[in-house]
């Protein structure tokens, strides 16, 4: 009895790999053969060849039209720091260097005004937004007005 146990055991894996070969060279003879789908997957309906989907990154359109806003805002900037010094560069040239640097000390004091008067209307702008019933903090309405202040 102890011969046939280990005889038993080693025979077992030979067994069922004779058998799933049979099995699988029959399915493969045999198309209409109940265990095929037990052996071999179904044929692929698609035609081309298997690719990756690729992970493409949804952005917020708020973050987007602020970037959008914010290289606007950059580029005007650069604008008209570009105009100032060619503006300076000419004041310079023409009429010396005393006048180019009143020119650049009242370029100073007219952009400083313009961002203390911007400083002063912005609390104006809250309060309206209040009086009509739009939070300027929460609701994006009142965000985008903020936003488009600023």
């Amino acid at each position: 009895i102890r011969f046939n146990r280990r005889f038993l055991r080693r025979l077992k894996p030979v067994a069922l790999a004779f058998l799933t070969a049979a099995i699988s060279n029959n399915a493969k003879n045999n198309l209409n053969a109940p265990h095929r789908l037990l052996t071999t997957p179904p044929a692929a309906q698609a035609s081309g060849p298997v690719m990756p989907i690729r992970k493409t990154q949804w952005e917020d359109p708020i973050v987007t039209a602020k970037k959008k806003a914010e290289e606007k805002r950059r580029l005007a900037s650069a604008g008209r720091v570009k105009a100032m010094l060619q503006e300076l560069s000419r004041i310079e040239a023409e009429e010396g260097k005393a006048a180019a640097e009143a020119y650049e000390k009242a370029e100073e004091a007219k952009q400083e005004e313009a961002i203390r008067l911007k400083a002063a209307e912005r609390p104006k702008l809250f309060k309206s937004l209040l009086e009509q019933g739009i939070c300027p903090f929460t609701d994006s309405e009142g965000i985008r007005q903020v936003f488009m202040y600023d």
